[in-house]
């Protein structure tokens, strides 16, 4: 029961540093996912994937404070990122992922993910389905190891979007991603 745990090992992590929890803290669990690309793909198709939702929120409009708060939360993530997540294979979903300002923690979680997702085929899908770079952007690039930049940017600058060709950009990413899981 590798799910609770964790739960138990974050609970005395947090007691052994005397840190405040992040509140609140959220467990729920879901199927395996067909998707290679997701955090929950398996090819065993009873796995069952825990997800721990950590929420900083900031109650006050005091900056120090909010500063205070912050720091303590990255403090918080950096120590289960080292004691927990590689023992627990636990990986952030794509959207919460930070890109690290320092190259050696960009490398190392460029590696952590070419560890567990297939980033080549990703990429090689990227690059066939999006050659123009339409559906990239400055936290995709820079964690698959693309050089290039994103023509987004541009685009938002240059173009009013439209609800309609937003809704078609969003259906055409989860479309990327899901025939790569249905072709691995």
């Amino acid at each position: 029961m590798k799910d609770l745990e964790f739960i138990e090992e974050l609970k005395q992590l947090i007691e052994k540093e005397e840190m405040p929890p992040p509140a609140p803290m959220e467990q729920r669990w879901t199927a395996c996912s067909q998707s290679s690309m997701s955090p929950a793909s398996s090819s065993a198709e009873d796995d069952i994937f825990s997800w721990v939702g950590i929420i900083m929120h900031l109650p006050t409009t005091v900056a120090r404070q909010r500063k205070e708060i912050t720091d303590e939360f990255f403090h918080y993530r950096h120590l289960t990122q080292a004691e927990l997540w590689d023992k627990y294979s636990a990986y952030k979903l794509w959207a919460k992922i930070e890109v690290p300002k320092d190259k050696d923690e960009l490398a190392a979680l460029q590696a952590r993910l070419r560890k567990r997702f297939p980033v080549d085929a990703y990429n090689k899908a990227r690059k066939e389905l999006d050659p123009n770079r339409i559906l990239s952007n400055n936290m995709l690039d820079p964690i698959f190891g693309n050089k290039w930049k994103s023509i987004l940017p541009w685009l938002v600058s240059h173009f009013i979007l439209s609800y309609p060709f937003y809704f078609w950009i969003h259906h055409m990413y989860c479309l990327l991603v899901n025939l790569l899981g249905a072709s691995a």
